[in-house]
């Protein structure tokens, strides 16, 4: 018995240590196909709408490239927005919402109306149902720019379709008594950005280093250091999806 119950603790011991090695393994693999396939579907989005060689030859509102390149990913390339039932009721306000490390109830990134409009967020999970993309305007940062490149949106990757962030009216279910789960941010959750030259920008690139000065409000250069900006002593995991890419597509990092 006591044998038994030695092996029992060392097996519990090594599933503890196993579980989160695979899960780390999974989302990192599924972030690079989704960022992967963001760029091929901005490129074909931009061929389809002959913007040749910037989004805003065709598209020069930032609103109205998100609008479009979302409704585009619902219709032609058969992505699925959950939100569909708060279609026509305009009492029906869904928020997108994310946890930084330790936070308990996460911060809103953006209210998903069910009206058509400009500078509404969209939440569309991929036809695979692997992945989802939550798209929305950058801000302010849609008037700066990088060595001339300009913002066109800002796009979230959920890489555990379980974390889908959904809160309704305030409460934490889908609206039809299922509850949701909350995405972290550099976990299951990594932000990147829709360049006006049709890139596909990682936060954390260093690319973002003195982007209009305090006035950058998302984009930052990834810090290396024990308390930066991808690391569990500081509790900020906004440029993961750099140190990601630079770690080959392997998430190291303690969160």
């Amino acid at each position: 018995m006591i044998t038994l119950g030695i092996i029992g603790v060392v097996a519990a011991l090594m599933i503890s240590l196993i579980i989160p090695k695979i899960e780390r393994i999974k989302n990192a693999s599924i972030l690079r196909r989704a960022y992967s396939d963001l760029a091929i579907y901005v490129n074909d989005f931009a061929a389809e709408n002959e913007c040749t060689t910037k989004l805003t030859d065709c598209w020069p509102d930032g609103g109205e490239f998100v609008w479009k390149f979302s409704e585009w990913l619902y219709s032609k390339q058969k992505f699925i927005e959950p939100n569909k039932r708060c279609e026509g009721s305009p009492n029906c306000y869904t928020w997108f919402r994310y946890k930084q490390n330790g936070q308990s109830n996460g911060i809103n990134l953006g209210q998903i109306f069910s009206v058509v409009t400009p500078y509404k967020s969209y939440y569309l999970e991929s036809p695979t149902g692997l992945y989802a993309y939550h798209i929305a305007v950058f801000m302010y940062d849609n008037y700066y720019n990088i060595r001339g490149d300009f913002f066109k949106a800002r796009v979230h990757i959920v890489t555990d379709m379980k974390y889908r962030g959904f809160f309704e009216n305030g409460f934490g279910d889908d609206g039809n008594g299922n509850k949701t789960y909350t995405p972290q941010l550099g976990r299951n959750m990594f932000e990147a950005y829709v360049m006006n030259s049709k890139r596909i920008l990682p936060n954390g690139t260093s690319l973002c280093s003195g982007i209009g000065g305090s006035w950058a409000y998302y984009c930052h250069p990834l810090d290396t250091s024990s308390s930066g900006n991808c690391s569990y002593n500081s509790g900020d995991y906004t440029a993961c999806l750099q140190k990601v890419i630079d770690d080959g597509w392997r998430i190291r990092y303690k969160y």
